[in-house]
């Protein structure tokens, strides 16, 4: 199966065509224990914040980077100024007024809830004609129109220079469509489909890893010999959908066969996607790295890791 659980928003949008009603799902939104200062955070250092979801803030030697930023209480489709689609299990470790002004945006796929146009709406709002973005080939199209500093498609392997940060997409192993009948690159659609990127971010040198949206895949072999401080890895969303997202273990597995030192887990305790308990890969995760006699990077939404690398 080549589809995601996220179908559910493809579904909303062509219910939306032909006049269907489908139901938010309901959700509580705890709030996070921890609760971020980026005000803080020194510009000598490379500092790294779970926002939720797959939102990681970083402050790489001043630069700062938010990938795939999902701000609001939903994602979906928005109608009449509503969102019909998912609602958080957890709230942002930041309120969208407090993420300090990036320098740039990275976006992994098109898919709602790493595309949030209501969040790229408000941080291009809030500092127009400010702020790149990074997206992957053929996804362009769906944000263009935002008043960007500049808007540019990575494929796998391309490199561009942003403040001082050198940025690579990485191949992995997912789908791209935002809505069901798109081309996919996953479907054979290589130039024309859809595609889905993770992301090497260099500084100095120090890397960092952030793979996106990921099935178990050997392409992250590319990268072996790279030095990477810090692997920010998905591990939710698994039960069912083994094809499109790695289980946790397959996630520790991925990290571990690159020169990491530290170990982030990401795209998860935010969003209900699939079968799984909401805790159960958070636990499966800490309990892979302890077979493996390694340590958590963090395991809250909201905490915080420094390299002064």
């Amino acid at each position: 199966m080549h589809r995601r659980m996220f179908l559910q928003s493809g579904l909303v949008a062509a219910a939306a065509l032909t006049g269907t009603s489908l139901p938010v799902l309901s959700a509580i939104a705890h709030a996070s224990p921890c609760r971020p200062s980026p005000s803080s955070w020194n510009n000598d250092a490379i500092t790294s914040c779970w926002i939720g979801h797959s939102t990681i803030l970083l402050n790489i030697h001043g630069t700062i980077i938010i990938t795939d930023p999902v701000l609001f209480d939903a994602v979906g489709v928005t109608l009449a100024g509503r969102t019909i689609g998912i609602n958080r299990h957890s709230a942002p470790a930041l309120q969208r007024h407090e993420i300090p002004r990036p320098d740039l945006v990275l976006l992994s796929h098109a898919h709602m809830d790493h595309t949030d146009i209501a969040s790229l709406e408000y941080i291009t709002s809030t500092y127009p004609d400010a702020v790149h973005c990074l997206c992957a080939y053929n996804t362009k199209d769906i944000v263009a129109e935002l008043p960007w500093k500049s808007c540019r498609e990575l494929d796998w392997w391309d490199s561009i220079s942003v403040g001082g940060v050198s940025i690579t997409a990485v191949e992995v192993l997912h789908n791209g469509w935002r809505y069901p009948w798109e081309r996919d690159r996953r479907e054979g659609f290589t130039r024309t489909g859809r595609s889905y990127n993770g992301y090497l971010m260099t500084s100095k040198t120090t890397s960092l890893l952030f793979a996106g949206d990921t099935a178990f895949t050997e392409s992250f072999r590319e990268l072996r010999g790279v030095p990477i401080h810090t692997a920010f890895m998905p591990i939710g969303a698994y039960d069912g959908f083994a094809d499109n997202h790695c289980t946790p273990e397959q996630a520790v597995a991925m990290a571990c066969s690159l020169d990491v030192q530290a170990i982030a887990p990401m795209h998860c305790q935010t969003f209900r996607q699939s079968a799984e308990p909401m805790n159960e890969p958070m636990q499966r995760f800490l309990q892979e790295l302890r077979r493996r006699e390694r340590s958590s990077a963090w395991s809250a939404i909201g905490e915080t890791i420094v390299s002064r690398a």
